[in-house]
């Protein structure tokens, strides 16, 4: 042992910002002199050194600690996409994916599990966390089919207490493309114009995939309004693309001898399946 008294100085050569020490100046007894770090609210590590002011060249190497993160006491939870054709095909994937914190919003400890459920198709079991973060992937295809389209996935983990930390997200399973128009076919007379309503879903009236396109075109007619659409990726049940257009005579200072041939063709390109619809008309 060193003399005695003999004082030691501790601090902090790195650590999260809340961390502190308990005592920065010791006096060593028997030659132990001992502090206590204190974690506060954010993980990371800390670095600890010692030294004696009495002897300027005396001092210790840095000792790490590592701060871990609390248990959980939250779980936040996402899809992406939201919308899969799973009404169409059988294995159409949604990830699911979100993150869990501790009680002061850090993220847990890595390889915490986090469990699966759905209602419809299938999904991993499991996952575990990395920086708080976990994916887990949801598939398409059952035996019986959710009536409205939503398909309920949940996550759980457990707190300190073994208490069941549980949030849902909900997967949209839409079917194949349909295209309603508010015209079958249509006359229009010399200087006259009528309105077009053209709107896309799937059968059951639920939105399309996201990035599914619509496209209007039109011949021997004049096509006015939005003649096109991305549609979005949602789960919101009985979501329709909808175009407001109007179609008008091309040649209003003249009037035909005989009814001109004209159409509208409307195109969906979509993973729920591809599809035209054609409107067949006259002009005069």
């Amino acid at each position: 042992p060193v003399a005695e008294p003999t004082q030691v100085v501790f601090s902090i050569a790195g650590a999260p910002a809340d961390a502190s020490l308990t005592r920065t100046t010791v006096t060593a007894q028997n030659g132990v002199a001992t502090t206590t770090l204190k974690s506060g609210t954010v993980r990371g590590t800390a670095r600890i050194e010692a030294r004696t002011p009495a002897h300027a060249n005396v001092g210790s190497a840095q000792t790490s600690v590592v701060i871990q993160a609390g248990p959980p006491v939250e779980l936040v939870l996402g899809a992406l996409p939201l919308n899969i054709a799973g009404k169409v095909y059988v294995n159409e994937k949604s990830t699911v994916s979100g993150f869990v914190y501790d009680a002061y919003h850090n993220p847990v400890p890595d390889n915490t599990t986090v469990y699966f459920t759905s209602d419809y198709g299938l999904t991993d079991t499991s996952g575990v966390t990395a920086d708080g973060f976990f994916t887990a992937n949801h598939y398409s295809g059952d035996n019986r089919l959710p009536p409205d389209g939503l398909v309920t996935v949940t996550g759980s983990t457990r707190n300190a207490a073994g208490q069941e930390i549980k949030r849902s997200v909900r997967v949209l399973w839409s079917g194949p493309t349909r295209i309603e128009a508010s015209l079958d076919r249509f006359d229009l007379q010399n200087g006259e114009s009528i309105p077009l309503t053209i709107t896309v879903s799937d059968i059951f009236g639920n939105p399309l995939v996201g990035g599914a396109t619509v496209s209007v075109t039109a011949e021997g007619v004049t096509l006015r309004g939005l003649a096109s659409a991305t549609v979005e990726d949602t789960n919101i049940p009985q979501t329709k693309t909808v175009l407001s257009l109007t179609l008008s005579d091309p040649d209003p200072a003249t009037e035909a001898p005989a009814p001109r041939p004209a159409s509208v063709i409307v195109r969906v390109t979509s993973r729920n399946g591809n599809k035209t619809l054609e409107i067949a008309g006259t002009t005069r």
